[in-house]
């Protein structure tokens, strides 16, 4: 009876365990130019390359900024810290998308994020955006795991100068997943 209790508590604790999430970060000194515009997003990694800035000169309702290649992963949940431009004049939406297995861009319905002069300080998110369809929203899709990329891009509503910055980007998966992958990024 106590081997079989045991035994039952053994298999109960590697369950949870297999339950949890893993991390992933994402290194910032490789990447690719995204989204729509892309020519005229400019990212500076400084010197301690653990912040990107991405310099931005964008007309109304074009988007432009940085993306990243993930090595087919299951996602469960991203998280990442941002900042918005002091020169900035006017309120720009700032997007975070996963691309599914399909190529499709899906961004979080829950999300509101904004990047301006008052998003000075840097601010922490951590969020899945798995339920609309980037661009789309009236013609849902369903995510098709496992995704191909993650991505930060500036759409303003009008003609914006300004930058973003982002650090701490990762990507979490479940354990199960992540014993034997590593994500994969662009060269840029």
């Amino acid at each position: 009876m106590k081997k079989s209790i045991l035994f039952c508590a053994a298999v109960m604790m590697a369950a949870s365990i297999n339950a949890t999430e893993k991390t992933i970060d994402i290194d910032l000194a490789k990447y690719t130019l995204a989204g729509y515009q892309a020519e005229k997003a400019t990212p500076t990694l400084n010197a301690a390359g653990d912040e990107l800035t991405v310099a931005y000169d964008l007309g109304g309702w074009e988007g432009a900024g940085v993306e990243f290649a993930l090595d087919n992963l299951d996602v469960t949940n991203i998280g990442f810290e941002y900042i918005g431009g002091a020169e900035a004049t006017e309120w720009t939406s700032f997007q975070v998308y996963l691309t599914d297995a399909n190529g499709v861009r899906f961004i979080s319905k829950a999300a509101d994020l904004a990047i301006s002069s008052w998003v000075s300080e840097w601010t922490a998110k951590k969020y899945m955006p798995a339920d609309e369809l980037w661009g789309d929203a009236a013609n849902p899709h369903t995510p098709q795991s496992p995704y191909k990329a993650i991505g930060f891009l500036a759409n303003p509503s009008k003609p914006t100068v300004s930058t973003f910055g982002i650090r701490n980007v990762k990507v979490y998966v479940n354990d199960t997943e992540t014993a034997l992958q590593t994500s994969a990024v662009s060269g840029g």
